[in-house]
């Protein structure tokens, strides 16, 4: 509310006065409450500041300061609908919702596109409307739904037809129909798509829309088997002089690769490239966690900024309050009295609500920084002791038996490093307000099978007996999250079982619940520890072979379950093992 709005608010409740009082008093007094109004009122874009905010916008987003650059699309939205020019405020929020995705907010971006579909369908052909429909193709294609990817994708490249421009979006739009066949595995399609994808990408000179192709293609000849395929495209996807492939696209060629020499039979030069993708994986996850800080930071500014607005805003809101108060002293004092009363207190639930917003982001912050330090120091162990391996290794230093059984320790170090990512990610994705399930309807006994097979090495490491009794029971869950959750439980059941002893797992129909148990006969834990672990508070507690964690494993089980409609439970006794159960609704 600015001030002149609430000093013509403030009159409709003053009592009838003489004309000469108005004329005296109340007229200068209004006159000179206009003038402070504008000289507080908040700058607005003009037609010449546009120019100016693009070009910081697009420097923004060069350097990924996508906190900033969200301020400064905002102000370009708010004078494109001020000025009533459709045109620029369906581009600007086009814009707006990349950077949404960027952001990972995808269910935010997808939500802004669908506000524009009725502008977007009555807009005539352009490059802005192609350009619509080839974003809302990416931002379905991440949040799984491939076939509505597919329909909007194929809108796009019938808009490029008719506008018969040579630019990024075709190779993009190839890109994006060649993985959604890939997905669907439609193999042949995908080759045919991506490899034109490809051609065109390197023909415009650009490094980025092929790497894309090129990652797509290399992973749809390995999900086809034609091995010699991937390895040709990978070295043609590393031999990029204008740039190099982004570091997600990197370590997951490199994993490709490592598969298809192991296919192959060409051990040695898998085992190397395995070890080249686990740390430049180890690398990418890394930044992966400092983009989210990134984002929380950011998020943090505007939090700030919206903080900062309303304080000013209530600042002026008493400024002119005392204003008024000047020029209206002969009206009631005890309506003054009671004006003040009411906008300090307004002022100070603003200053209170800013101090708290403060201290629990100033929290979140701190754990975050600690938490990155924990996860590295615990990363750093496995990756060493792989470089260790394979230094000896080149050296000829190990004989072909030792260089087996040492490979079975490899397999459990990097399994363990990768379970720890996996938690991490997990857990910086549930902080994300686009944090939400993929539903599924699938068999739990299926899924704890294959949960069995991927920790199959601590299992054997330790001599643990593992029982399964499963009832038929169907859930509609995420098939992530399940997973996760099942696998958290079960390492930190073995974690905590002693050499040779036993875990029973258990599916059970309960009412219209199904229960999952996992049960050890290992060291257990007192009443207080449950406490603090339905609590949500992570701490971590050394296993029975020094095993090592960061505590974030149960933290996620608790979230993912919640997330899921289920519920968390915990039976333990000091030195009795544990039984700890997951319950959901069952499918009807």
């Amino acid at each position: 509310m600015n001030t002149a709005y609430f000093a013509c608010d403030m009159s409709r409740n003053c009592m009838p006065f003489h004309r000469s009082l108005l004329l005296q008093f109340l007229l200068p007094g209004l006159l000179f409450l206009g003038a402070f109004s504008c000289k507080n009122q908040e700058t607005k874009v003009g037609k010449e500041d546009v120019p100016e905010i693009e070009s910081r916008f697009a420097a923004l987003c060069q350097s990924n300061d996508y906190g900033e650059a969200l301020i400064e699309i905002n102000r370009l939205i708010a004078y494109a609908e001020r000025e009533n020019k459709d045109s620029l405020s369906f581009l600007f929020k086009v814009n707006k919702a990349e950077l949404l995705r960027k952001l990972r907010d995808l269910n935010a971006a997808l939500s802004l596109l669908d506000s524009e579909l009725e502008r977007a369908e009555r807009m005539q052909v352009n490059s802005n409307k192609a350009y619509y429909y080839n974003r809302k193709a990416a931002i379905l294609y991440e949040l799984n739904r491939p076939e509505e990817a597919l329909v909007e994708v194929q809108k796009a490249q019938q808009l490029d037809s008719i506008l018969g421009e040579e630019c990024w979006r075709i190779s993009s739009n190839l890109t994006i129909e060649g993985a959604i066949y890939k997905d669907l595995k439609q193999y042949e399609n995908a080759q045919q798509v991506l490899k034109k994808a490809a051609a065109f990408a390197k023909s415009q000179d650009n490094a980025q829309e092929y790497s894309q192709s090129l990652y797509n293609l290399i992973t749809a000849f390995y999900k086809n088997e034609d091995h010699d395929s991937v390895l040709v495209y990978a070295h043609s996807l590393f031999a990029i002089k204008t740039g190099t492939p982004i570091q997600e696209l990197t370590h997951k060629t490199l994993h490709t690769i490592s598969k298809s020499y192991y296919a192959l039979g060409q051990n040695d030069s898998a085992f190397m490239f395995a070890d080249s993708a686990y740390y430049v994986s180890f690398n990418h996850w890394l930044e992966v966690v400092e983009d989210r800080v990134e984002m929380f930071k950011a998020r943090d500014a505007l939090i700030k900024e919206q903080l900062q607005n309303q304080v000013l805003e209530a600042e002026n809101k008493r400024q002119a309050l005392l204003t008024y108060l000047l020029v209206t002293i002969a009206f009631s004092l005890g309506l003054i009295l009671l004006l003040i009363y009411r906008q300090k207190v307004r002022y100070q639930r603003v200053s209170d609500s800013k101090e708290r917003i403060n201290a629990q982001l100033e929290d979140a912050l701190a754990f975050n920084n600690k938490l990155i330090g924990v996860v590295a120091h615990d990363i750093r162990t496995p990756m060493a002791n792989i470089s260790a391996i394979i230094d000896l290794y080149r050296k000829g230093e190990l004989s072909k038996e030792m260089m087996e059984q040492l490979m079975l320790q490899l397999g459990d170090a990097t399994q363990k490093a990768n379970q720890l990512l996996e938690n991490l990610l997990r857990w910086v994705s549930a902080q994300d307000s686009a944090f939400s399930p993929q539903w599924v309807e699938l068999d739990p006994e299926k899924l704890i099978r294959e949960v069995l097979a991927e920790t199959q090495t601590q299992i054997d490491n330790k001599a643990v007996q593992v029982e399964l009794v499963a009832e038929p029971c169907r859930l509609k869950v995420d098939q992530d999250f399940l997973a996760l959750i099942v696998r958290n439980l079960l390492t930190n059941a073995i974690k905590f079982s002693h050499k040779g002893g036993k875990i029973s797992i258990n599916v059970q129909k309960d009412g219209d619940q199904c229960r999952i148990k996992v049960k050890d006969c290992g060291v257990g834990m007192s009443a207080k520890k449950i406490e603090r672990l339905l609590s949500g508070r992570p701490f971590s507690e050394v296993g029975t072979q020094s095993e090592r964690g960061t505590g974030l494993g149960i933290k996620l089980v608790l979230e993912l379950s919640k997330a899921m409609g289920g519920t968390v439970s915990f039976e333990s006794a000091e030195g009795k093992g544990t039984t700890a159960a997951v319950s959901f609704p069952m499918e009807k």
